[in-house]
């Protein structure tokens, strides 16, 4: 084997390896341009991420004053619920007991009226009878 030949074989050999080495640098240029973008996409993703947490910070101290007027509002309610037991409820009791015994005293004033109406039937009906009478004895009279 001569130079030549030698040289022809190395080629040979060589060729096919420097072609795959331009494809594995041409494979390694793309990973090295996909792992820019993938960090990129990390960074905006951080920063997304901390826009969330703020986000989220701010809707937990909302929570917590919200929380803290509900609490208000509860104890509020209490009061209002302890109030109408001990001030408002006996008062209506006492209002609904003072109706009824207003109630009462006029089923007995109308009771009373419906027999000073009846003495007062009796007592026109006696009257005219008095007067027919007085009358008829005038009328014997005469």
């Amino acid at each position: 084997m001569n130079d030549k030949e030698l040289l022809q074989a190395i080629k040979q050999i060589i060729t096919p390896l420097e072609n795959d080495m331009q494809e594995m640098k041409s494979d390694m240029q793309e990973m090295k341009s996909d792992m820019r973008e993938m960090k990129s996409d990390m960074r905006e993703m951080k920063s997304d991420m901390r826009d969330v947490k703020n986000r989220l910070t701010k809707v937990e101290k909302e929570a917590v004053k919200t929380n803290k007027r509900l609490t208000k509002v509860e104890k509020e309610v209490v009061k209002t619920n302890i109030r109408i037991e001990n001030d408002v409820w006996p008062a209506i009791q006492l209002i609904k007991d003072g109706y009824q015994g207003h109630v009462e005293k006029f089923k007995e004033h109308d009771k009373k009226l419906d027999e000073l109406e009846q003495d007062i039937i009796v007592l026109k009906v006696l009257d005219f009878e008095e007067h027919h009478e007085a009358r008829m004895a005038r009328k014997k009279t005469s």
